[in-house]
This record gives structure tokens, sequence and C-alpha cells, in this order.
């Protein structure tokens, strides 16, 4: 069985996950349309991005505003402008800092898929390939099969998204030696069940499948990366 490039794949079925295809998932733009998804691995990104605008919210108020007036040649029109603009700023330096030393360790994965668009019952062929930098000893790498719910709703004048990931099928190696002129080079397949639930979207409830890679990197940031998938609701009859 043939494997290709996920990413021309994925291109090729549309299945880019809102970043457009002029937009590397691993550029600095593409992580932070991919941060502000309402995925468990953001949470600690959006954690520290949500305290430091607290943080400069109460600067701003008690410190810059109490100064700012229109004899000193600040119109009142700026002050929301100028209240964005740290957060703004905040935000971008904790992800570009983040992928940053991230990049210090870890290159862009190179993988490659059987299909992105598969039937129950269907086999999924994997060739994940990833430069390591230097020698390092993960904690632990997983490789999962999953199955992702998300509903929106409303509470009060909020508009609230939840998810919640279903683990279909998972490969976790502990304690793994990685040295940097072999890096990652790990083969696997993933059998999605015939009783499986398809992938399906509606305005404010979907079901989606992806294929989950986590590492966790002793004194560093751990590493993740969701590719998505496709499943019909076909079966396969020879499965």
């Amino acid at each position: 069985m043939s494997l290709r490039a996920y990413d021309d794949l994925a291109q090729y079925e549309g299945l880019t996950s809102g970043i457009g295809s002029s937009i590397s998932s691993d550029s600095l733009m593409g992580k932070i349309i991919a941060m502000s998804a309402p995925s468990r691995n953001n949470k600690a990104l959006q954690r520290i991005i949500i305290i430091g605008c607290f943080v400069w919210a109460g600067i701003f108020f008690f410190t810059i505003l109490p100064t700012m007036d229109s004899d000193n040649g600040i119109s009142p029109l700026l002050i929301f402008p100028l209240m964005c603009v740290g957060p703004i700023i905040f935000a971008i330096v904790v992800i570009a800092g983040h992928s940053l030393l991230l990049s210090t360790l870890i290159g862009i994965p190179q993988t490659l898929m059987s299909t992105v668009v598969l039937k129950r019952g269907d086999e999924l062929k994997i060739h994940y390939v990833q430069a390591i930098k230097r020698n390092v000893t993960l904690k632990s790498m997983t490789f999962s099969l999953v199955l992702q719910e998300s509903a929106t709703y409303d509470q009060g004048s909020s508009t609230v998204t939840v998810t919640h990931d279903h683990v279909i099928q998972q490969e976790v190696f502990m304690d793994v030696a990685i040295t940097s002129d072999i890096g990652i080079d790990q083969h696997l397949t993933f059998i999605v069940p015939n009783d499986a639930m398809h992938s399906f979207e509606v305005t404010r409830n979907s079901l989606q499948w992806y294929v989950r890679v986590n590492l966790d990197i002793p004194n560093f940031p751990d590493y993740h990366k969701d590719y998505k998938v496709k499943v019909l609701a076909e079966v396969n009859d020879e499965s």
C-alpha cells in the first residue's frame, strides 16, 4: 500500500482544519489560528494568555489610564485600541516563544498516510518521521486515533463550545531514547471500528476524527499535533 504526504492528501480532500492552503499549520500564523481552537492541548497557552490579559488590564486601568487625557495630546478615542494592543502583543509573544523553544529541539514532522478518507472498518497506515536536534529521552510518545465530539450552546449572554475526546485506539511508548541522527521514525496502523460514528458537522455540533501525536518532553514544552481525517458512514464490506 503506497503512502502519500498528509498535507497533499488533506488539501486535496479539503481537510485543512480552517487554516487556508496558503498558510502552513507549522508557521507562526498557523499556530496562532490553531491555538484559538477549543482543544485541551491549547488550554495551558490559553490560560497564560488570559492571565496576561488580566494583568495588562490592571496595569492599564490603574497606572496608564489615569495619566491619559486630552491635555497631553491623547484622544479618548484611542483608549480602547491602546488597551487592546497589550494583550495582542503578549499573545503573539507567548505563542512565538513557545514555538521558538520547541523548534530548538524538534523539527517539522513528515507524515505519510495511506488515506485521509476512510470507511468504517478501514485500516489507516501511517509513517511518522520527525527530526530531533539533540539526544533526548522522552517521558512518553503517544499516537492516538481520536473521535472528538464538539457542541456549541448559549449560556446566558455567552456562547460556549465544549469538546470531548473519545480515544478509539492508542499506541503509547514510555521512556523513549531518541538520538539526533535517527530522530523519530514510527510505523503505525489504526483501524476504524465497524460500529464507530462517522464524521459529522452541522452549525453547532460536530464529530471529527483525528490522528493525534503527543510527545512528553522532560524540562520542555510538550509537543502536540492533530491530523484531521474523515470517516464516512459506509462500512467496508471486506473488514
